[in-house]
């Protein structure tokens, strides 16, 4: 070895001492001149045996055995001393290390081959800080899938509510219930039970089932279902195959091997049950379970809701009953017509109208306005009315009777309310209508050589005032001649902050006169909803009396 040679290979020792990653030094002979301490560290005290032998017989003797796949190490090292060329990869130790190897032959200025270098570096903490980054990875990703799919399912069980609440009877709610639950869980086989005795337990609806299989389960299901509803817990069975239980036994009896039952309670009575069926054995999860318990849930609260919504509705038209004339008489000479529409989003209201016959052929005609909306205002408009058409066999005149109302009124209103009113009394005989104006909207004459006169003249409100005064006027009423009374609901509804007004009301009332009086009242309120884009938000009462001749 030259002068400049050994001081190269002494500078290259140097440098493999003071290497931090394993290294291991042939010489051009192919032996093993050294291995530095980390290559020691990583490959075991052994590998200082092998300095000074050949390099690939303790790659073979030695080294190989370090690694979980000896023969593949093996191998890869001697080809490339084998070949002369560089070859790097990963293998893993029998201590469970990493370690990136790499096999370099060393050349001289002519390209001679002079020795190899093989480094070892260990890569363990990396791979496992990658490891644990992977796995931190696919948690999170799991965690987010998890998330979507929850927020997924509680979209559908927002929309599943929004369509269940928006029935309002229990019928289309069974229905509803049924398509949502098939929807989102898809199950086919569905029914809502519903105990009607001890010992007897209805299909209220089924749906997936063939002739008479819903009822045959609801046969043997009667303990199963009793014991849903009194424990307030689904009861499950998963296969009734090798389960013993009621849910098993109805189950079994249905031709079925799997039963979910689920209570439906609406406040602190019981319903019934949602049954959930399967011809398969089925293990019914958290999901599903926590699933059907809400949709049971919301199918609760619409139920409760369309049971509150049929008893005012009952109550409403009970009310509308009293509020409103049962129908109007007929009388000759006369085409009658009459409107009532309560306030929107109330079902009953303040305004009312009623037609009778008094005596000696004349014909009373009132529409009033009690203040307030809804069944409060119902209720004394109730009395109202029958107060004044009592009051009205007595023979006065409309003053006299409004009169006399306002005192009978005035102790039994409450401090914020009164009446407005309009009566008037149609005498054949004398072709004329007598009437009083209480605090009420002037109603309007309309002639059949057409002319126009408001039937003003209004005293105060009745039930306000125990000293009010109230006057009679009198008006020819001759055949053609049409009378409209009305409530303000007309003229006070609103578009944009604007109301249609008493103008606007002129105008179509007399544009729809040549009309049959039904149509005149019912066009008007038309016009008026259509102006005020369907929002009236006040009672509306209208009364048409035409003269046609006797």
């Amino acid at each position: 070895m030259s002068t400049d040679e050994a001081g190269w290979v002494e500078l290259l020792e140097s440098a493999v001492s003071r290497a931090s990653q394993g290294m291991l030094l042939a010489d051009a002979t192919g032996v093993l001149i050294m291995a530095n301490r980390s290559a020691q560290h990583l490959l075991g005290d052994e590998l200082g045996r092998a300095v000074g032998a050949p390099f690939a017989q303790s790659q073979t003797d030695i080294i190989k055995w370090r690694f979980t796949n000896p023969d593949d190490y093996e191998g890869r090292i001697l080809r490339s001393v084998r070949d002369g060329v560089a070859a790097a990869w990963r293998q893993e130790t029998v201590d469970e290390r990493l370690l990136e190897v790499e096999c370099t032959p060393l050349r001289d200025a002519a390209g001679r081959i002079s020795g190899h270098i093989q480094t070892l570096n260990d890569v363990t903490d990396a791979r496992r800080e990658l490891e644990t980054a992977i796995q931190e990875s696919k948690a999170r990703r799991a965690e987010l899938e998890a998330r979507e799919r929850r927020i997924a399912e509680q979209a559908a069980l927002t929309n599943a509510a929004y369509q269940i609440a928006a029935a309002l009877t229990p019928e289309e709610i069974h229905r509803r219930l049924m398509a949502e639950a098939a929807r989102l869980a898809g199950v086919d086989r569905l029914a809502i039970l519903r105990p009607r005795t001890d010992d007897v337990t209805d299909v209220a609806i089924a749906r997936g089932f063939e002739g008479s299989d819903a009822e045959r389960l609801a046969v043997h299901a009667g303990d199963a279902v009793r014991r849903a509803i009194d424990s307030r817990r689904t009861v499950l069975c998963n296969d009734s195959g090798i389960e013993n239980s009621p849910a098993a036994h109805a189950a079994a009896g249905a031709g079925l091997r799997a039963l979910m039952l689920v209570p439906i309670t609406l406040a602190e009575r019981a319903y019934g049950v949602l049954a959930v069926c399967a011809d398969e054995p089925r293990a019914f999860g958290e999901r599903e379970v926590r699933l059907f318990n809400e949709l049971a849930g919301h199918a609760a609260n619409a139920l409760t809701n369309a049971q509150q919504f049929a008893r005012n509705r009952e109550l409403a038209d009970s009310f509308q009953h009293s509020v409103v004339a049962k129908g109007l008489p007929d009388v000759a000479g006369l085409e009658l017509a009459a409107l009532y529409r309560a306030a929107a989003d109330e079902l009953v209201g303040g305004d009312f109208y009623d037609v009778w016959e008094i005596s000696d052929g004349r014909v009373a005609v009132v529409v009033g306005d009690v203040s307030g909306k809804g069944p409060r205002a119902a209720a004394t408009t109730a009395m109202v009315r029958h107060m004044i058409e009592g009051l009205s066999t007595q023979g006065n005149g409309p003053s006299e009777i409004i009169d006399e109302l306002n005192r009978l009124l005035y102790p039994r209103l409450a401090d914020d309310a009164l009446v407005t009113m309009v009566m008037a009394v149609y005498d054949p005989g004398s072709a004329s209508l007598t009437w009083c104006n209480a605090g009420h909207p002037p109603p309007l004459l309309m002639t059949e050589a057409g002319g126009i006169e408001l039937l003003s003249h209004p005293g105060p409100p009745c039930g306000c005032l125990i000293d009010a005064e109230y006057r009679s006027f009198t008006s020819a009423f001759g055949p053609g001649d049409t009378l409209l009374l009305y409530t303000d609901g007309l003229t006070e509804a609103r578009r944009d902050g604007e109301e249609f007004g008493h103008d606007r009301l002129v105008r179509e009332a007399v544009k729809l006169n040549r009309s049959t009086p039904a149509t005149l009242s019912r066009g008007l309120y038309a016009s008026v909803r259509g102006w005020s884009r369907g929002q009236v938000d006040d009672d509306v009462a209208i009364a048409v009396v035409r003269q046609v001749g006797a």
